[in-house]
This record gives structure tokens, C-alpha cells and sequence, in this order.
């Protein structure tokens, strides 16, 4: 069987050590009083259950606790179809080459990252497809457990904070770890597979997309400023996103480092935009907080000793339509890059626009398993 779609999307965004974390019988003992959490965890299996349902329901508890029911699958030649509430598998009309699949054992397999981008772009608007290709080819991942997955997160909090500096667990929408595909990978896996669903909108998004963005909250800003104007962007030159910024010893008295990092950085027109904590003094919140940046003590003043001209903004102010007007329009004078025209509302305007690209992360509805 090969996983595929939603269920492929769920495995590659369940954070690696919560998905190699075996729940075994001992460990259910440990779990919290909560029914709810001890019934998911001994998923009933139907008595004429085939080979495959079998295979998938010995692994709920292990590398597939992070993947929501039923679990979506190809069948491979051999194999028939099956739907069941535990697994839903389908024949496939075109074999799926090796390089595009990723083994897990016994039998199993997931759809790489490319082929799992592409094949769920069919169920996304443009711009959400956009922004997936942006977690994929960036260092973070967006992630909402199952009760599974919690089960092995208690378990895991025990020993979190010797073995997790930045654990997932203290904010599990949002976890760093390292980008799971390149642009490339998916501009040829649109050429690999011209006639497969999701395909059209992947050969749609892809040409937008960027590598190396660090949270959801850097990679829509980065849409907002980049796309162009008939996607809902502002067209602007692409910035290079947490560039290292090279500090003259003057610089690095104030920073006390040899480099400092810009979120957005147009290094040809000395231009620097720094997005700032809400804790607004340079903390430890990080991406997994909100999805802003922590803005490092002196950072700003450093980056304009070196003959920047550094812009800074805090998530609050982005989201609000006015102050995010009078941001941009600034930052436009310096970049010689004018606002697109204004309608008639341009007030309207401003929130739709804003709505769309920083509406709260969409939460599936909660599931028993």
C-alpha cells in the first residue's frame, strides 16, 4: 500500500520524534485518566479485516499515530481495494516510480514530499497552495495531533526538556525542522506527472513559491509583498528571507556577534524589514510562538550601522489593515516600488487582502482517532 494524499501530508508533518515514539501497553497505563484518550488508543479491528487493514492498524500506535482516520491509500498491483474505518485504499491507473516513494516497511510506503504536494494542491485555492509550498521548501512545519500523537506526547514531556531544546510539544501547530523538498523537486515532479490530479494547480503555484522561509507568519508576508498583483501581492523585488548580514567591528559592538540574521533583506537596495516579538524587548519567543520572529537586542541598530535602511514591524501591526498601509507605503519609497493602484474602497481593499493571507492557521474539526 502506498499512502497518499491527506494521510501523506499528515505523516510528513508529524514531527519526527513524536512518530518514532512507540505507545506501548505500559505505556497506556501512564496516560492521564481520560477515557477518550485510552479508547483511541485501542482502535477495535473487524474480524474479516484484510491483510492490509491489518498491516495499518499494527502501526497506529507507532509511525502512523500522526495520521488521521481512515488512513488514504493506493493499492499496489495485487492488492485490491478496501474501506474500511481504518483504511481507504483505491486502485491506481499509472504505477508511481520508486524515486517518488518513500519506504516505512512492512509493506508500506508514502508518496515523497513532491508527489504529496502536488496531488493535494487539488483540494487548495491557488494561494493555499502557494503557502503549502512554502512549508514544505521551508524549515518549519504545521502540525495538529491526533489523540494518538498526544498520547505519545505525554510521553515524550517527560524527558522534553533534556532532550528537546525546542521541543514540538510547547506549541504544536508550529515546530522547526529541516525543509522536506526543493522548488526544483516540484517543478519536476509537475513534469513527471502531467496528466495526474492536482497538477494543473501545482503547475499554477510553483512558479510563486520560495525556499527557506522560517514560520507561516514570514512565509505570507513574503506572498503579500512578492505575488503579483493579480494573486493579491504587491509585485515587489523578492527579498532574500533570514539573510546573514556580514557586521563591521563597529556593527558588532552593538549586536556582539559577527552577523546578525535579516527576516527580509534586499541586500542591492540596503533595505532591511525585521518583524518583532510581541514581547516587543528581544525575548525568546520564536516561530513556534506566533509565527514571528524574535528580534535579537541591537539587532536593528546594527543593521543600519552597516548603511541599511531597517524597517521593523510586530505581528499585531501587520495584520491591521491601516498600520499595514502606512508600513508598506514607506518601505515603497525607499524601493522605488509603488502601492498598485487603489479602488474606490481601498479601506475594503486592505482587509480583504489581509484577511486572506493572515487569517488564523484552519484547524480540522476534532476527530476521535
Amino acid at each position: 500500500m502506498i499512502i497518499c494524499d491527506g494521510s501523506a501530508l499528515d505523516w510528513w508533518r508529524t514531527p519526527e520524534d513524536v512518530r518514532m515514539r512507540q505507545v506501548t501497553e505500559e505505556d497506556l497505563a501512564r496516560l492521564p485518566e481520560d477515557g477518550r484518550l485510552r479508547d483511541c488508543c485501542t482502535i477495535p479491528l473487524r474480524r474479516n479485516a484484510n491483510e492490509a487493514v491489518r498491516a495499518v492498524h499494527a502501526r497506529l500506535l507507532g509511525d502512523l499515530k500522526g495520521v488521521n482516520l481512515p488512513v488514504q491509500a493506493i493499492c499496489r498491483p495485487g492488492e485490491r481495494d478496501t474501506l474500511s474505518h481504518i483504511l481507504y485504499a483505491r486502485r491506481s491507473y499509472r504505477e508511481i516510480p520508486a524515486r517518488y516513494l518513500h519506504d516505512i516497511g512492512g509493506g508500506l510506503a508514502v508518496t515523497a514530499p513532491a508527489l504529496t504536494v502536488l496531488r493535494y494542491a487539488n483540494n487548495l485555492s491557488l494561494l493555499e497552495s502557494i503557502e503549502l509550498m512554502y512549508e514544505f521548501a521551508g524549515t518549519y512545519g504545521v502540525w495538529w495531533p491526533t489523540r494518538r500523537a498526544r498520547a505519545a506526547q505525554f510521553l515524550l514531556a517527560e524527558n522534553a526538556r533534556a532532550q528537546h531544546p525546542r521541543p514540538a510539544l510547547e506549541e504544536p501547530e508550529v515546530y522547526e525542522r529541516p525543509p522536506l523538498l526543493t522548488i526544483g523537486e516540484l517543478e519536476q515532479a509537475v513534469a513527471d506527472f502531467p496528466g495526474m490530479c492536482g497538477v494543473a494547480m501545482t503547475r499554477r503555484a510553483v512558479p510563486y513559491a520560495r525556499a527557506g522561509a522560517a514560520s507561516p507568519f514570514q512565509a505570507r508576508l513574503d506572498m503579500l509583498l512578492t505575488l503579483p498583483v493579480r494573486v493579491g501581492g504587491l509585485a515587489w523585488p523578492r527579498p532574500e528571507l533570514n539573510a546573514a548580514i556580514e557586521l563591521s567591528p563597529e556593527a558588532q559592538a552593538l549586536e556582539r556577534e559577527e552577523r546578525c540574521r535579516g527576516d527580509f533583506v534586499w541586500p542591492e537596495r540596503r533595505v532591511a524589514l525585521l518583524v518583532r516579538a510581541p514581547d516587543d524587548g528581544g525575548g525568546a519567543a520564536g516561530p513556534a510562538a506566533m509565527g514571528e520572529f524574535a528580534a535579537q537586542s541591537g539587532r536593528a541598530r546594527a543593521i543600519e550601522a552597516m548603511g541599511y535602511t531597517v524597517f521593523e514591524a510586530a505581528p499585531e501591526q501587520v495584520v491591521d489593515g491601516d498600520a499595514l498601509e502606512a508600513l508598506l507605503s514607506k518601505m515603497a519609497l525607499t524601493l522605488q516600488a509603488p502601492l498598485p493602484a487603489r479602488p474606490h474602497e481601498p479601506k475594503r481593499d486592505w482587509d480583504t487582502l489581509v484577511k486572506r493571507l493572515f487569517k488564523p492557521l484552519p484547524r480540522p474539526r476534532p476527530r476521535w482517532f
